[in-house]
């Protein structure tokens, strides 16, 4: 089933913002760890992967160049 959080909201507070991007971060240096809703969550550009380009376009749409 679909998740009832949006997508990129990979800490699942309701709302998307630089903690979303960090957890990314982090995620991706193995600081971290998911579980496979906040995998899903966490890819924001919807390639099939957790990678920077995700917490960077996160990042860029808080900022609204997105």
């Amino acid at each position: 089933p679909a998740s009832e959080f949006e997508i990129g909201d990979v800490n699942k507070d309701g709302k998307l913002n630089i903690r979303d991007a960090t957890l990314i971060q982090k995620y991706i240096a193995k600081l971290s760890s998911l579980d496979d809703e906040a995998v899903k969550l966490a890819d924001y550009n919807n390639d099939t992967k957790v990678n920077v380009k995700d917490a960077t376009t996160i990042q860029k749409k808080i900022a609204g160049l997105i």
